[in-house]
């Protein structure tokens, strides 16, 4: 039992016997662990507690007093929100071009099963950096690499290849011709039958002209 369960299960066990006291106490400790981890956006962490905060609610209403139930169930809300968000926008960050990872990804997709050492000649880079480099962008889903004897051979995944078509510029439509008028077209209608169904029609406004 490490020490996150240890604490969850000494909370559960002060609620059950209304100890209110150790069950503050446990709270306390909690809300830290969850506050550390959100802000030091420790993705483990912040998983594990959300896995142990799901069954605290409910035990919380239904033992303690003023509904904290509604504490945990807010805390697991943010734990959920934060782990499900951060693998996206982390995904996002390391396909950046200004980004070291971002030219690896780049060159990856020119040249599907290039090695670091070709990666490494290719940017200048030592070869930890770019061994590193990739760690994070496999970590994250974005390549997959590919043992062989002694090399590594890397490919775009999926996710890769979408984060990087994300990131392309987009071709711009050409601007379009001002003629320093807006025009309506109604090609369908006649301007002499306008005319002749409505006598009172402004003179020179009729379907086509300048406005």
């Amino acid at each position: 039992m490490n020490e996150l369960e240890q604490h969850v299960s000494q909370l559960r066990q002060a609620l059950l016997e209304e100890n209110g006291d150790a069950a503050t106490r446990e709270q306390h400790w909690l809300m830290g662990a969850i506050s550390t981890a959100l802000l030091q956006q420790d993705q483990p962490a912040m998983m594990a507690l959300r896995g142990h905060l799901a069954d605290l609610a409910p035990l919380a209403d239904r033992y303690a007093t003023a509904r904290p139930g509604e504490r945990w169930r807010a805390a697991w809300e943010i734990l959920h929100d934060f782990t499900e968000g951060i693998r996206p926008l982390e995904q996002a960050r390391l396909a950046e071009p200004r980004n070291f990872s971002g030219v690896l990804l780049e060159l990856i997709g020119k040249q599907p099963g290039i090695t670091p050492s070709q990666l490494a000649n290719r940017t200048g880079k030592q070869g930890n950096h770019v061994s590193n480099t990739l760690r994070a962008l496999a970590d994250q889903g974005l390549v997959q690499r590919v043992p062989a004897g002694r090399n590594s051979f890397y490919h775009l995944s999926a996710m890769g290849s979408e984060a990087l078509q994300r990131l392309q510029p987009h071709s711009e439509a050409p601007p379009e011709e001002n003629t320093g008028t807006n025009v309506l077209q109604f090609p369908h209608l006649n301007g002499e039958r306008l005319s002749a169904a409505n006598p009172n029609r402004l003179p020179g406004f009729y379907p086509g002209a300048g406005l």
